[in-house]
C-alpha cells in the first residue's frame, strides 16, 4: 500500500506548521526569574527580542548598532532595512510575532526543499 499523503505537499506545509507552534510554545518560560548577577530575564527567544527592539530602536532614531542589555543578550548586526522590514511582525505580541518569524523560516526550509531539481515520488 503506498502511502501518498507522504508526497503531499499540503501534508508536509501543516506538519511544520505543527510543529512551529510546538517549538515556540515551548520557547515561552513559565516562571522565569533573573539569574543573581542580572537585573533582566533574558528570553529564550533571545534573536526575535533582537529585532523585534530594533524596529522600534529605528523609528525612535537610535544606534541600531549598541548594546542595549536591558532588552536583550546580543547585538543587532543586520541593516536598517531589515529592521524597517521586521516592523510587520515587531507590532504583534511576542507570541504571534515569534510564531509568524519561526513559520516563516520554516516555510522557507521546505519550501527549498520541494523545489530541488529533479525530485521525483520515487
Amino acid at each position: 500500500m503506498k502511502a501518498n499523503w507522504l508526497m503531499n505537499k499540503w501534508f508536509w506545509y501543516g506538519v511544520f506548521t505543527i510543529l512551529t507552534a510546538i517549538a515556540t510554545y515551548q520557547a515561552f518560560p513559565a516562571n522565569a526569574e533573573p539569574a543573581p548577577d542580572q537585573k533582566v530575564v533574558y528570553k529564550e527567544y533571545n534573536n526575535y527580542v533582537i529585532f523585534k527592539q530594533s524596529y522600534f530602536h529605528l523609528v525612535e532614531g537610535k544606534d541600531l548598532y549598541i548594546d542595549y542589555r536591558d532588552e536583550h543578550w546580543d547585538l543587532f548586526k543586520y541593516t536598517p532595512t531589515f529592521a524597517a522590514a521586521f516592523g510587520l511582525l515587531a507590532v504583534l505580541d511576542d507570541g504571534v510575532g515569534l510564531f509568524l518569524w519561526n513559520l516563516l523560516n520554516a516555510l522557507i526550509l521546505l519550501f527549498g526543499v520541494f523545489a530541488l531539481p529533479r525530485l521525483t515520488n520515487r
